[in-house]
């Protein structure tokens, strides 16, 4: 009787250990798992902080050459056509709306960027919102005018209908625009037509 409660003492011991050495290896993988988690989240963050700088740099220039550009054609050039011909305004439309075009492209890859910068710097708990008193009305009126461009592009037309004067709110108004900009652009990719 006595070996047979010291077998099932054993048995329990070794259960016991089994499962501790058990724990113990998964507490290790947990760790292990956790630190190359943190290695990668890392690298991603420094990758998108890189990755934004660089792309920062060719877009302003394309930004800025863009706008010489455009003051350019409509001060030196513009003037010195022939405006009456039917033909030369019909050029002057186009060639401003595609500089129009460039800019406002510009602008929102511009955006964009600023966006990969923003979640980097999520990531590393430094983002700050610049909140004050804004008029969400006026925001909007501004968003449907910077993508009017592509609205005209694809047939489109875009009613902006607020009915009463809205409240001004607290908001970061570069965040809350390029929300509204991401709304109206999606709209706008995902609207063949109306």
């Amino acid at each position: 009787m006595l070996n047979y409660k010291r077998s099932a003492h054993n048995k329990i011991h070794r259960a016991n250990a089994y499962s501790f050495v058990s724990q113990v290896a998964i507490a290790i993988e947990n760790v292990t798992l956790f630190t190359k988690l943190k290695d990668i989240d890392k690298t991603k963050t420094e990758f998108l902080s890189t990755v934004s700088h660089e792309l920062r740099t060719p877009l302003t220039a394309i930004i800025g050459f863009t706008e010489m550009v455009k003051r350019k054609f409509e001060g030196a050039i513009v003037s010195e056509l022939d405006l009456s011909s039917e033909k030369n305004q019909s050029a002057v439309v186009k060639i401003k709306r595609n500089l129009n075009i460039i800019l406002s492209e510009g602008e929102r890859l511009s955006s964009l960027i600023n966006d990969l910068l923003d979640i980097s710097r999520m990531e590393a708990g430094k983002v700050k919102l610049n909140m004050r008193e804004i008029d969400i009305g006026e925001i909007i009126t501004q968003v449907i005018t910077l993508t009017n461009p592509i609205i005209r592009d694809k047939s489109l037309l875009v009613i902006q209908n607020i009915r009463e004067p809205l409240p001004k709110i607290m908001a970061d108004k570069d965040k809350l625009m390029q929300v509204i900009i991401n709304l109206i652009s999606n709209a706008i990719k995902f609207t063949e037509e109306g």
